[in-house]
């Protein structure tokens, strides 16, 4: 499958290696907020938000193997599962998401 890419837009530094952004996917009104991570090297991305409750993730750790955990209720989310994140690229100010699949 054809890796998209797709810019990030509104993004803000929330933590020395944290940023908040906007995605816009393709033929989709509404605007996905999302969290920038550094691990590893890489930046990954995953949702802001806890689908579990809709606690925001902002300030969240990254754990040993990549592991973000909602602080409300202790949920774990993968940077590294590709169904549940995103590789990111940065280019200054400018931040790219890449994917195979929209969610």
């Amino acid at each position: 499958m054809a890796l998209h890419s797709i810019a990030i837009d509104a993004v803000k530094q929330v933590k020395l290696d944290q940023w908040s952004g906007e995605v816009q996917w393709p033929g989709r009104s509404a605007v996905q907020k999302i969290l920038i991570f550094q691990y590893q090297g890489q930046l990954r991305a995953i949702d802001r938000f806890c689908p579990h409750q809709g606690y925001d993730l902002v300030g969240s750790e990254v754990a040993e193997g990549g592991i973000v955990k909602c602080q409300w209720h202790g949920l774990p989310f993968s940077l590294l599962d590709p169904k549940g994140s995103y590789l990111v690229e940065r280019n200054g100010d400018d931040f790219v998401l890449h994917y195979d699949e929209m969610p």
